[in-house]
Parts: C-alpha cells; structure tokens; sequence
C-alpha cells in the first residue's frame, strides 16, 4: 500500500481501531455537551467566558506551524484557551468550544471528512484526560461554580492537566498515523521538541485563568505577543523552505531529496517494500535556451517541473537535481508501479507545449532504480 494511501475504516486496524474510538468517543462528548450547556446558567460565566471562546477560535485558525514532526498543522497557540476553559468551568464548555473551533479551522482548510471527524474528536478525548486529572485532584468546576481562585500551588494539579493532554493528543494521533510508519516511530518523532512547543503554549493557560477572574477585558492584550511568536514562527518555516527548494520551481532541491531519500530507505527496509528513484534529463533544454533566451529556458523547466509533480502519487517526491535534471521518488512501490508512474511522466512531458511564441514538445531520457529490500539499490 503506497504511504500516502490510508486504510480502509472497514476494515480492523490500528488506524481504524484509533479513528473510531476518537470518533464515538469524541462526538459523544460533544453531544453530551451541549445538553450541560445548554440547559446551565450562564450568569456567573458570561463575558469571561465569551471572550476566552472567541480568541480560542481566532487563534485556532494560526497554528503555529513548526515545519518539523509528523504534525503538518504545529502546535495551535489556541491550546492555552482551551485548558484556560477547562480550568475555570470544566469540561463541558471546553469541549464545546474546542469542536467549534477544530471544525472551523477544518473546514476552513478544506481538510476531508475523515480528518474533521478525528480531529474534533481527539480534541475532545484529550480534554476529557485532562478533566480526569481534575477530579482527581479535587477540583470540578461548572458553568454555574467557576474555578474560585487561583494559588501557586495549583500548579501542581495543573501541569497533571498538561501532561493528560498532551500524552492524550499524541498517543491518539500517532495511533491514527501509524499505517505511514510504526506505531513509535510517529509516537517520538521530534518528540521533545513537539513536547517543549505544546508546553510552552500551556503555560499560558494560568495567565488566561487569571485575567478571566479579574481583568477579562485586558485578554485580548494576550494577542499582541501570541501574533508575534506566530509571525516569527512563519518566518522561521519560510527560511527553512527556501533552504530546502529550488527557486525557479519551487520542488525539493539536492538538500531535501538526499533527506526524502535516506528516509525513504529506512521505511522500506523497516517494511521490506522497495523505494523507487527515477534520474529524469529534459531535452533540448540548451536549444530552447539559446534559441529563445533564459526567460523561455525558465518556462521550459517550470512546465516539465509541473507536468512530472502532476503525473506521480500523491505522498511521492519529485525534486530538482540541477540544470535540466529531476528526480522523483516513489515510497513503497513495486518494479511495475515504477513503470508506470514512469510512462506517465514521459507521456505528460510529450503533450505539446507554446512557449515564447514557438510550438514544441518536451521530451527527456529517463532512469529507473529500484531498491532491495534490504535497501541497496537495484537498476532496473
């Protein structure tokens, strides 16, 4: 089964095992909560809790994208306002707000269906890990009998909530994972680093409680340094993709290949499957070039970039070598699935083309290398 192609939810696995207890779970803790929200006073909450929920929610849609582990979305800065929730009214409204806010920024990215339906309900099976430590310690807040007061040494009880939640969180998305890799592979993949981002945002969530009992009308404020770290953090992953892409046609260059294929070995001899690797020449390139000049060369090979990204699988790599030359990677394959995919690149390569006011076709002479299974490589 190709990396990028997920298990059936028909079928028993650990993908679907992972999906489903999310899912019920999860749905049905929001379903419970609307009914405790709804039929709760909302007096002793109010504005408070209206200002929490609304930048959760804002916050919810910039994630603070870390371009690093298994997570495409990074650690969502909105994290703190859900725990704040949590801690000062309980379960109930947090798990509300939470599914609110995750179905937005879902919707809002056009993720599918099955990626909405989990991630809502993690989200909720999490908080839900964290209000058991709650109980636990003695401390189960209402809409209608808020978190009283806060102390130093709540902290203790508090950090158990942080701990809960974020185990919670990652146990339940490397689970939903694990088809692309192992199990623990994904568990502690750049686990600290993931670890220190997700705490670092919690440790706000005492600030949120505390200028909610107080001063609710000053939260906002906590925007201010929030969008800074996240503008930061943007600008961070901006570097680090220009470091690892070509310029002209924005695919992988030498430097993330060398990193796409070293892991692309370890998988396949972790799953005794083969990695596919094709070495692409287009030709003519040098003609068009002195022919038609740099601005039609640049075209050239943004076309032919363009035409192989559209005919390999989605989850496979294609990357610019240099000058005229492409590789494309291909996780999990087999000698004729790498045939294929070859003869659809050529194909798509050959479909005539206008470019500087010319008609042309663009060809290339092709290579096809296919790992063993265990991991040297193999020509074909």
């Amino acid at each position: 089964m190709p990396v990028s192609e997920r298990p059936s939810l028909r079928r028993v696995s650990g993908f679907s095992v992972f999906w489903y207890f999310s899912v019920v779970v999860g749905w049905l803790l929001l379903a419970t909560s609307l009914l405790v929200v709804a039929s709760s006073s909302l007096d002793k909450a109010g504005a408070p809790l209206v200002m929490t929920a609304v930048l959760l929610v804002v916050l919810e849609l910039l994630p603070l994208v870390q371009g690093r582990g298994h997570d495409p979305q990074g650690v969502v800065m909105s994290t703190a306002f859900v725990c704040a929730i949590l801690l000062m009214w309980g379960i109930w409204p947090a798990v509300l707000v939470v599914s609110i806010a995750a179905l937005a920024s879902d919707l809002n990215v056009g993720k599918q269906y099955w990626k909405i339906l989990f991630n809502a309900g993690q989200y909720n099976v999490s908080v839900a890990a964290g209000w058991l430590v709650m109980v636990a310690a003695g401390h189960t807040p209402t809409l209608e009998h808020p978190l009283a007061g806060f102390a130093g040494h709540d902290l203790v009880w508090v950090v158990g909530v942080w701990i809960a939640y974020f185990a919670t969180n990652d146990i339940l998305v490397s689970g939903a994972l694990a088809w692309r890799e192992s199990f623990l592979a994904i568990l502690f993949n750049d686990f600290w680093h993931y670890a220190a981002m997700t705490f670092a945002v919690l440790a706000l969530s005492p600030v949120v409680v505390i200028l909610a009992q107080s001063a609710w009308i000053l939260m906002p404020l906590l925007l201010i340094p929030l969008l800074l770290v996240y503008r930061t953090a943007q600008l961070s992953l901006e570097m680090e993709h220009q470091a690892g892409h070509d310029s002209l046609t924005g695919l992988p260059n030498r430097v993330l290949l060398g990193d796409r294929l070293v892991n692309g070995l370890a998988r396949s001899g972790r799953r005794g499957s083969h990695l596919g690797v094709m070495f692409l020449d287009v030709d003519q390139f040098k003609v068009v070039n002195d022919s038609l000049g740099h601005g039609a060369g640049d075209t050239f090979l943004q076309l032919a970039a363009e035409r192989i990204n559209s005919s390999i699988r989605p989850g496979d790599t294609v990357a610019r070598f240099g000058g005229d030359e492409f590789v494309v990677v291909c996780d999990d394959v087999s000698a004729l699935e790498t045939e294929e995919i070859a003869a659809r690149v050529l194909t798509a390569l050959s479909e005539p083309c206008h470019i500087a006011g010319e008609d042309m076709r663009v060809t290339a002479s092709l290579g096809i290398a296919l790992s063993t299974i265990d991991s040297t490589p193999e020509a074909l």
